[in-house]
């Protein structure tokens, strides 16, 4: 028999898992491989011109995701309060705001995000950080439209940073960074996350199809944007409609959502100065993980008047 806390912990971890298993398939119903495909099938018809579409918010972590969540609340949507990863969600379902970043894990289910964009009703939305295109793909043959959203990438690591300090739950690995000073504890964090990955799911998001910038988002415009108009899928009339919809009641949201209160908003403060970012140790690390480069591109060629599809 095996001795230690490592089994009692494997065991405490399922019984959750199966726990909120549970709870999800009461709400929402465990759906079959057939239902699902069945289920495919209806959305292939395409869905009523004024219907109010079906949204799939997906970015890379700290661009915007629930300032867009927001701004759709704002234009009369209805978040199904569920954050979407490639192979798991975690269910937000009555936790208080401030509460959702804490300890998700303790509300994870093993539920693939194209299955969950099959759950959409017309004028939902869930929110999540997807990174593999075919389960994107798989999403939007539901007829959801999927709004990917990206940002400069070294602004982006430093808003993470600060979002893991002061939003989630200590991990073994994060507990020794906390207790880091300044620029050190800057530093710790770097070597803690996996930049290759963290880049290579900002370039899916950029390389198949019409994407949106946090940086206009922040200046209450929703601008979407293609590095290559012919990654672009044709779409049927209805749905062409509905992404033209779609894009205006965001930027409409956000006119009432920028600077407001989110469940990841941080107020600056004046310990919270980017100074970190100009250490010469730190510049030398993002050069060396092609952080900088992607920095730059981004800048130069994603901000700009040629990748812009639609005002």
């Amino acid at each position: 028999m095996k001795t230690g806390t490592g089994g009692t912990q494997g065991n405490q971890r399922g019984s959750l898992l199966k726990s909120n298993q549970s709870a999800f398939d009461a709400a929402f119903g465990r759906r079959s491989v057939p239902q699902l495909y069945l289920q495919q099938l209806r959305c292939l018809i395409p869905p009523k011109a004024d219907a109010r579409p079906k949204v799939l918010v997906n970015t890379i972590p700290k661009a915007g995701t629930y300032l867009a969540a927001l701004a759709l609340e704002n234009a009369g949507y209805s978040s199904k309060q569920l954050h979407l990863s490639d192979r798991f969600l975690h269910d937000n379902r009555s936790v208080p705001e401030d509460q959702i970043h804490w300890n998700p894990d303790s509300r994870r289910v093993n539920y693939r995000a194209d299955y969950a964009a099959s759950i959409l009703d017309e004028g939902e939305f869930c929110v999540g950080h997807v990174s593999r295109q075919r389960v994107l793909d798989r999403a939007a043959a539901y007829n959801v439209h999927v709004l990917n959203i990206v940002r400069d990438p070294i602004t982006q690591i430093w808003s993470f940073y600060r979002f893991q300090q002061k939003k989630t739950k200590p991990t073994p690995h994060s507990s020794l960074w906390r207790t880091m000073v300044a620029d050190d504890g800057f530093k710790g964090y770097l070597l803690s996350i996996d930049m290759n990955l963290l880049l290579k799911h900002a370039k899916t998001l950029m390389s198949n199809g019409p994407f949106f910038c946090f940086e206009d988002m922040k200046q209450g415009k929703f601008i979407e944007r293609a590095l290559d108009p012919n990654t672009i899928k044709p779409r049927n009339t209805v749905m062409a409609q509905q992404r033209a919809r779609v894009i205006r009641d965001v930027e409409t949201g956000l006119a009432s959502a920028v600077g407001k209160k989110t469940s990841t908003y941080i107020p600056k403060s004046e310990n919270d100065k980017q100074s970190s970012l100009e250490d010469s140790a730190v510049v030398a690390f993002f050069d060396a993980c092609g952080l900088t480069a992607a920095s730059e591109f981004y800048k130069s060629s994603v901000l700009c008047d040629k990748t812009i599809l639609s005002r």
